[in-house]
């Protein structure tokens, strides 16, 4: 399975998927959450959006759900600390239920 399409299959196991549709854009084009989030986190420790930001916390009801959250302008926000809650939950879950191998529970 293609890079992406693992990456857009975990974000929905963590119950985050409503997050592959937010609207997004990058130097002007519009750009997939994926190239956004991944490519931009890894490649330039940074978001790849045009508008937007890291928060180590936010009272955003998104943002405390999905770890990010976008505002009606288009900036789109990475809440570190809930996003780590999420993603650290699903891990343990898919460890729980062998959707990880066991090697990966350290």
């Amino acid at each position: 399975m293609a890079n992406d399409k693992c990456f857009a299959k975990f974000v929905k196991y963590m119950g985050t998927g409503d997050l592959l549709a937010l609207p997004l854009s990058f130097q002007g084009r519009n750009t997939r959450f994926y190239d956004v989030v991944r490519n931009g986190l890894v490649h330039q420790y940074f978001l790849k959006a045009d508008r937007g930001g890291v928060t180590l916390t936010t009272r955003d009801p998104d943002g405390r759900r999905l770890g990010m959250f976008a505002k009606p302008n288009g900036e789109l926000w990475f809440a570190v600390v809930p996003y780590f809650n999420v993603f650290a939950a699903a891990l343990e879950r898919a460890r729980k239920s062998g959707v990880i191998a066991e090697v990966w529970k350290n």
